[in-house]
């Protein structure tokens, strides 16, 4: 049966009714709590529906305002909820948004049962530096740190190189302590097989995983932000291989894939030490 121009004016009719019902969020600024405009209740984190009045949400995230105080809150709003849209729209230099976006968004439920209530919780203290300058001090990652502010263009902007620069070394010392799960083992399989060859790349990695109990998919993908890329391998091995009982102390047995860490990489040694390298040593020694 065809649809005749009489049964879609009818349809567009009842669509912008609808439309016409969808209640918009309403957002109390202070505790970062999303409410239904229309009876009021609590929503949840993207809500489509009221769970109270059942209407149709036009959910919105928070619009804070463009202050020092707002762009503060929108920025830590973005780092919590690994948004790189908020940290965007937050910070002066694009290339901070992409490294603190890192890592697996909270559902739903976190981010209504916590995120938000944590966000508006933070301390924030701005201080005045110039006219068109400030610092803002808050905890972030366990971590007292004070970030400049700066208005250019007549929006407020975070420089947070500062905290770019401290969420790189936390990486650094996760991966640090995952390679060093991995000596231990090397140390007891060297021990046990002195004159069997290494495996060979990723097979080698998988085998001292497994000596050390360690997942293997934790292992060989880099799940600490250290690397931009999700499915990047975290460490890899030598592709030739070595008879154990022959190899050198300082011959490098496995490391960090390119690009894991900023200028430089961890690397495990056949005596069991690791040890950090700027990437043109590890160029030199490989």
């Amino acid at each position: 049966m065809p649809i005749t121009h009489r049964v879609l004016a009818s349809l567009a009719l009842v669509l912008a009714v609808g439309a016409a019902f969808a209640e918009e969020v309403v957002w109390d600024m202070q505790r970062l709590k999303p409410h239904c405009s229309g009876c009021k209740a609590d929503l949840s984190w993207q809500a489509a529906e009221c769970a109270k009045c059942q209407a149709k949400i036009d959910w919105a995230p928070p619009k804070f305002p463009d202050s020092p105080e707002g762009v503060c809150r929108r920025f830590l709003l973005g780092v919590a909820a690994h948004d790189p849209n908020l940290i965007s729209d937050s910070v002066t230099d694009q290339s901070h948004a992409e490294v603190l976006a890192r890592g697996e968004a909270p559902n739903a439920e976190e981010m209504s049962t916590k995120v938000l209530s944590s966000v508006a919780a933070t301390s924030l203290r701005v201080e005045l530096a110039t006219k068109d300058r400030r610092k803002c001090a808050f905890k972030l990652f366990g971590k007292a740190i004070t970030l400049p502010i700066w208005q250019a263009n007549g929006a407020w902007r975070i420089e947070a190189a500062l905290l770019v620069t401290h969420r790189r070394d936390v990486w650094k010392q996760e991966c640090q302590k995952r390679l060093m799960a991995l000596s231990k083992a090397w140390t007891g399989y060297k021990t046990r097989n002195k004159s069997a060859p290494t495996e060979r790349g990723k097979e080698l990695v998988l085998l001292l995983a497994r000596e050390s109990g360690q997942p293997a998919g934790e292992v060989l993908v880099c799940s600490c932000g250290c690397a931009a890329d999700g499915t990047q391998t975290n460490y890899e091995g030598a592709p030739e291989g070595t008879v154990l009982e022959k190899a050198p102390d300082s011959r490098l047995v496995l490391w960090d894939a390119s690009g894991n860490h900023d200028r430089g990489r961890f690397a495990l040694r056949a005596d069991g030490k690791v040890e950090w390298m700027t990437e043109e040593s590890f160029n030199q020694r490989k």
